[in-house]
């Protein structure tokens, strides 16, 4: 099924997939659906930004309650309104090409800081 036939539903399940992420939660968050999201060990730089029941539905990591979840949506219809809102206002906030670039620009900033400072370290021991 293409991402275009798959942004037909109300709800969309971000799975992870090879070595614990996938990188579709991306493009699921730009979408007018919940996303009921596998909680997972890994993730992408974005996610610690993410508020669980706030832009998206959170799922245990073995899926024991997607079920409940599933059914918790289908009759709350204005919550999941309002999450399906709140996750495409995110996305526009934080997965557009300004922003990943802004949040790249400052990883880097701060990781060339500290490999300065223990450059300088190391000049210093010897």
């Amino acid at each position: 099924m293409s991402v275009r036939e798959q942004t037909n539903f109300k709800y969309s399940i971000y799975a992870e997939g090879n070595c614990g992420w996938a990188d579709r939660l991306w493009w699921q968050m730009h979408t007018p659906q919940v996303v009921l999201k596998q909680e997972s060990l890994c993730g992408l730089f974005f996610e610690q930004l993410m508020q669980p029941f706030v832009d998206h539905i959170p799922c245990a990591a073995t899926f024991e309650d997607l079920s409940h979840r599933a059914k918790w949506l289908t009759r709350h219809d204005r919550e999941a309104l309002i999450i399906t809102t709140n996750a495409m206002r995110f996305s526009e906030a934080f997965l557009v090409r300004k922003a990943i670039i802004e949040y790249f620009e400052t990883l880097l900033k701060q990781y060339s800081e500290i490999w300065r400072k223990n450059a300088q370290l190391m000049c210093e021991a010897r």
